[in-house]
């Protein structure tokens, strides 16, 4: 928070860029992460479409990271933004209609919402428009700290799935053996297996298939 504004916004972006990378490559599985951290954060196939179409954003922050995107860009636009850009500059120098759509994308329809702050009574408005970067910041760490939840929380269910998987395959190893064993020594040893296996002897089943009752059943 001590940096300077055009620091902020740049070092900011680049780490929800790299958060919602790490996210959807854990909600699509760890083989396609590597592929998932290429695409620019924005546009129809970029990272932020990735993260809403997965359900791993909602709109309110899709809104805010579009704005965070273009803070971004105006920061980026040459040497000189380095050195003269500020978000209190900035927001004196658009338009009203920019300054509304700065405040909507932090607060959606809540813009009159009161903010109590040091035994005064603020709207949420004013005070991100007073304070834009202490605002940047809060819904920021807001927003980080729920992508790593939701993180966590994929790590566990893949653990959760894996368990599952593991205990179903130790449960099922000894008749799995027993029919390999069978298959290798006694065809009607293996017959019997199957028939336990299936609740019914394969000859029952070709049998029930080749019935012309059953077919017109």
């Amino acid at each position: 928070m001590r940096e300077d504004d055009w620091s902020f916004v740049i070092k900011l972006h680049a780490l929800f860029e790299s958060a919602l990378g790490y996210v959807v490559g854990q909600r699509l599985g760890p083989e396609v992460a590597a592929v998932v951290m290429r695409p620019d954060m924005n546009g129809s196939k970029g990272k932020v479409a990735f993260a809403r179409a997965l359900g791993v954003i909602n709109d309110g922050e899709v809104r805010y990271l579009d704005l965070l995107s273009k803070l971004r860009n105006r920061c980026a636009h040459g040497v000189r933004q380095a050195v003269e850009f500020s978000l209190p500059g900035y927001l004196a120098n658009v338009s009203p209609n920019e300054r509304k759509q700065f405040v909507h994308a932090l607060h959606g329809d809540q813009t009159d919402r009161p903010v109590a702050l040091a035994g005064r009574t603020t709207t949420a408005a004013k005070f991100a428009l007073d304070n834009p970067k202490i605002e940047i910041w809060l819904i920021a760490m807001w927003m980080l700290a729920s992508l790593y939840l939701l993180k966590e929380l994929e790590d566990l269910v893949r653990a959760k799935e894996r368990m599952l998987i593991e205990a179903s395959l130790r449960r099922q190893q000894p008749v799995l053996n027993g029919l390999f064993a069978a298959l290798r020594g006694s065809p009607s040893a293996a017959a019997q297996l199957a028939t336990e296996l299936l609740g019914t002897s394969p000859s029952a089943c070709r049998h029930s298939v080749a019935s012309p009752a059953h077919v017109r059943a």
